[in-house]
């Protein structure tokens, strides 16, 4: 052994411990990308759950189940977020409101637990502050998306409580008149494009785990 050797392996010992001194004082590559990544991931998948029902709407059958009409309803257990029919008699009075500034109605389906949506008809004239007038009476048959009571938040104080309060019915569900599966297609494209950013920031989040790991 020569007198040189211990020097150079000193020296090696303070350029590995410079090296390493310096790797761990330099940013990491990825920063706190997979932290974003994550949470931009939770939030898409966040917000694809808030918009299940819609989604499995979108892509329910189109052949309505019909629930029948007066005195002959089938409604022992009413299909959840289908498309449906039946033929009914509106309540006496109603409820009125706006929505993407059409004029809707809220009405009560006689002898069922069952709420109705719909534009307001020409006979049905309203503006907002003034009295509301009497619901069309005529008999009618209507299509469209049912919902349960605890899905429909939207029409909970001005729709069914009251409907409730207003003593003719006291609803558990509402038929939304000409909602179609596959007919509104913002939820399709707003689903598809929350996908594509979950499944992009789940590529991200798996690349920068992988780029510390071998840092």
């Amino acid at each position: 052994m020569t007198s040189d050797e211990p020097i150079n392996i000193e020296s090696e010992r303070s350029a590995r411990m410079r090296e390493l001194e310096t790797r761990l004082s330099q940013k990491s590559p990825v920063g706190v990308k997979p932290m974003v990544s994550g949470l931009a991931l939770l939030a898409c998948l966040a917000m694809l759950f808030m918009m299940r029902l819609d989604i499995a709407y979108f892509f329910s059958s189109r052949e309505p189940v019909s629930l029948g009409s007066e005195g002959q309803y089938r409604l022992q257990a009413p299909p959840n977020n289908r498309y449906v029919e039946l033929h009914g008699q509106p309540t006496l009075r109603g409820t009125f409101g706006q929505d993407k500034g059409k004029v809707i109605v809220m009405v009560g389906i006689r002898d069922t637990p069952i709420a109705l949506v719909r534009g307001a008809l020409e006979s049905e004239p309203w503006k907002p502050g003034s009295v509301p007038a009497q619901p069309d009476q005529r008999p009618f048959l209507v299509r469209g998306r049912l919902l349960a009571r605890a899905d429909a938040d939207r029409y909970e104080v001005d729709g069914f409580q009251k409907l409730a309060a207003m003593g003719e019915v006291s609803p558990r569900w509402v038929l939304i008149e000409g909602a179609k599966p596959g007919g509104d297609v913002s939820t399709f494209l707003q689903a598809g494009l929350l996908a594509a950013l979950a499944a992009m920031n789940a590529w991200l989040l798996k690349r920068g785990l992988t780029s510390r790991r071998t840092a």
